[in-house]
């Protein structure tokens, strides 16, 4: 794993092997402007966290990107979604065909 500071936020890259393009990293909870008891980089809408505290942690992860994530509204269960799906609903993961 390699560790990635930016000079707000910490982030880690697994070495994982997975085809290009994809890629993965997971944020920590360093870098954001939540407060106790949600303490930094909260980035879930449905956590009881102030709506626009969430949304300025997304926008900094988003500066770190190479484009807009698609945010699930995720919840704990088998449900999968697509992105190509209109409404967003409740999901475990999102799924993402690649064309080649």
């Amino acid at each position: 794993m390699i560790s990635i500071n930016s000079e707000t936020s910490q982030y880690i890259r697994p070495e994982w092997a997975i085809p290009s393009p994809t890629q993965a990293f997971c944020t920590t909870r360093l870098g954001g402007v939540s407060k106790p008891p949600f303490n930094q980089l909260n980035l879930g809408v449905n956590a009881g966290d102030e709506p626009a505290d969430v949304l300025k942690n997304r926008a900094i992860l988003s500066e770190c990107l190479p484009s807009e994530p698609l945010w699930l509204k995720q919840v704990h269960g088998r449900l999968v979604s697509m992105p190509s799906l209109p409404e967003n609903p409740p999901s475990m993961a999102r799924l993402r065909r690649m064309h080649r």
